[in-house]
């Protein structure tokens, strides 16, 4: 039965996308050490052998994020607004290039990629090492003692 449960969850892993867990099979909080793509940066994997398992299919939008970070648009999410409207903004047009260059609409997983990102709540910096995991949400290092969290 459980591993019936655990064969339906590994089926079924990319109908949600949570930047916090392992994309295959959804394991997160204490314990779980995660590994973000070396690539796009955007998706966690908890071992190589969940991330060899999803790369044929991560492996389009990989490029494709690449792709126009680096390619001729040079588009840099790192790039932060100064307003969550303008953060919204930045968000939507990085999704609209990246579907652009693969040719089609991004899937409701691929999008959520994009929309809820693992970064700080209050700055929306992304970098990895300012980042610290908070229950849910993340803090970075410049906006530790602020927002709702304090």
């Amino acid at each position: 039965m459980e591993s019936e449960a655990r064969n339906q969850i590994n089926n079924n892993y990319d109908k949600f996308f949570y930047a916090t867990m392992c994309h295959v099979c959804k394991r997160f909080g204490d314990g779980v050490s995660l590994k973000r793509c070396s690539n796009c940066k955007m998706i966690s994997y908890c071992s190589k052998k969940h991330q060899k398992q999803h790369w044929q299919q991560h492996k389009p939008l990989c490029k494709a994020i690449q792709n126009v970070r680096q390619g001729r648009q040079g588009y840099d999410m790192n790039v932060r607004g100064e307003t969550p409207e303008e953060w919204t903004d930045i968000k939507q047009m990085f999704m609209l290039l990246v579907s652009r260059v693969l040719k089609r609409r991004l899937t409701m997983c691929e999008m959520q990629m994009f929309k809820f990102p693992r970064e700080c709540l209050i700055c929306h910096e992304r970098d990895a090492q300012s980042l610290k995991d908070l229950t849910w949400v993340f803090t970075s290092i410049k906006t530790r003692g602020r927002g709702p969290l304090s």
